[in-house]
C-alpha cells in the first residue's frame, strides 16, 4: 500500500481507492483520527474526471492529511469509529460528510457514513417515502385509538 504522499497521489483515484481499501479495513472500531477535505478536488478516474471531496480515514490518515496540506488540501478533522460496515464520524457537523459519504460510495468499497445523506439522492423518492411514512404512522394511530377505545369501553363496564 503507498502513502499518500501528496497532491498527485490523492488525485489518481487508483492510488486513492487502494489506500482508503487498507486503511479501512486497520480501523479496530475505536474513534480514530479522519479527515474530510473543506474542497472539492478532481479526481482522475482512468482518463475520466469526477469532482468530490476527499476523505481520508485509518492508522495512516493523520500523515497523509499532515502530506496534502503541504501541497494546499485543506480537511476538517474528526474521529472515525468502524461498526461492521458502517463508518461513524464524531465531532464534524453532518452537513460536511455529505461529500464524503458520496466520495466513499463512489469508491465501491463496500462502506457507508452513518447520518451523512448522500448528494444527488432523489428527493421526489424521498418526498414519496415521507408521505408513505407519514400514511403508515396515521395508519397506526388510528389503530391505537381504537384500541385504546376499547380498553376504556371493557374498564367502564367492570
Amino acid at each position: 500500500m503507498k502513502l499518500i504522499e501528496s497532491e498527485e497521489d490523492l488525485l489518481d483515484w487508483e492510488t486513492y481507492k487502494d489506500f482508503m481499501k487498507v486503511q479501512l479495513k486497520l480501523l479496530d472500531g475505536a474513534g480514530v483520527p479522519c479527515f474530510v477535505g473543506k474542497d472539492k478536488v478532481e479526481f482522475d478516474m482512468e482518463g475520466s474526471t469526477w469532482n468530490g471531496v476527499p476523505f481520508l480515514a485509518g492508522p495512516k490518515a493523520t500523515i497523509c492529511a499532515r502530506n496534502l496540506k503541504k501541497d494546499g488540501v485543506t480537511f476538517r478533522e474528526g474521529t472515525c469509529s468502524k461498526e461492521g460496515k458502517e463508518l461513524r464520524i464524531d465531532g464534524l457537523d453532518p452537513k460536511f460528510l455529505k461529500g464524503a459519504a458520496k466520495t466513499l460510495k463512489k469508491l465501491v468499497l463496500g462502506y457507508k457514513i452513518r447520518g451523512a445523506e448522500e448528494e444527488g439522492d432523489d428527493e421526489a423518492a424521498s418526498a414519496g417515502a415521507t408521505a408513505e411514512e407519514r400514511a403508515k404512522r396515521s395508519q397506526e394511530l388510528n389503530k391505537l385509538s381504537g384500541d385504546l377505545d376499547r380498553l376504556l369501553a371493557a374498564l367502564k363496564k367492570k
